[in-house]
């Protein structure tokens, strides 16, 4: 047994370690570290002096955002350097997710704060705040003189031509529009039709980039009401300091398909004009 003269008292021993004495009875209830002897008469804790190695290994964990069950896991295990060199890897990889979710909360966040300065509360009813993925297409552009025929027929062909590879994804086409929101005709557009992966060696198919920041608007029913949107749409990014950072693009959640050389899923399909489901999504520039 050690001698008294070379044990430390719980509250040095918490100042040694730089921690409470709530903690370290903590740590005693959970199985981290027990006092090396508790005075049965008092109750009192004792840890040697060696321990606050171990303290410091139960610290540094802590410090990186380990849980405590975690930690007990751990150091019941066999602690190689290259078993723990493994749990650390795998936090920084957590910490980094979790530190882009919140970068991704701040941007909406200060998104929202330049919306009500400018007294405007769309971004709080109307306008989506959102981040988008990267999608893997395949894309036709091409100069159409008006919307409505050639942009159905420009659909129609690539959806055939999709089908014919077996390539389609159960995912909504949509269309970008490469030109400034004012233009009206002699239109550069682009049809997108999301496919899969190994598309690529059967079909002209491209990745469109994400972003970490868009406003989307949703609405059903006819597509005329796309261009009154749009400019409202507009308006907020340019009345809350931001800047558009890509082509307009309209998503076609529910819609009308002739199928004539293609299948597509029921849930895409819509019998008449008012239950159509399309959305508006315009990426922007980070701050």
């Amino acid at each position: 047994m050690k001698s008294m003269s070379e044990l430390l008292r719980i509250g040095d021993f918490a100042k040694l370690g730089r921690v409470s004495i709530k903690t370290l009875r903590y740590y005693d209830v959970e199985g981290l570290l027990k006092p090396e002897i508790v005075d049965p008469a008092t109750g009192y804790r004792y840890y040697r002096i060696a321990q606050a190695a171990h303290l410091a290994q139960i610290t540094n964990l802590r410090a990186a955002g380990f849980h405590i069950s975690e930690i007990v896991a751990l150091l019941r295990s066999d602690l190689s350097s290259d078993v723990l060199a493994d749990f650390i890897s795998a936090k920084r990889e957590k910490l980094l997710d979790d530190r882009a979710a919140i970068d991704d909360r701040l941007r909406i966040v200060d998104t929202l704060s330049k919306s009500l300065a400018s007294h405007s509360e769309q971004a709080l009813s109307t306008v989506k705040l959102t981040s988008v993925s990267p999608q893997l297409v395949h894309s036709v552009s091409k100069h159409v003189l008006t919307l409505g025929a050639p942009v159905t027929e420009m659909f129609e062909a690539a959806e055939a031509e999709v089908a014919s590879c077996d390539a389609r994804m159960s995912r909504a086409p949509f269309l970008l529009f490469h030109d400034l929101p004012a233009k009206k005709r002699d239109l550069k557009v682009e049809v997108c039709i999301p496919v899969k992966e190994e598309s690529s060696q059967c079909l002209n198919s491209i990745l469109i980039p994400g972003c970490e920041l868009a406003c989307a608007v949703v609405y059903g029913g006819h597509y005329g009401q796309t261009e009154t949107l749009r400019d409202r749409m507009v308006n907020w990014v340019e009345n809350v300091g931001l800047t558009p950072g890509g082509p307009l693009r309209e998503i076609y959640h529910r819609f009308g398909a002739d199928q004539e050389d293609y299948k597509l899923p029921a849930k895409m399909l819509a019998k008449e004009t008012d239950e159509y489901v399309t959305e508006l999504l315009l990426p922007l520039k980070a701050a």
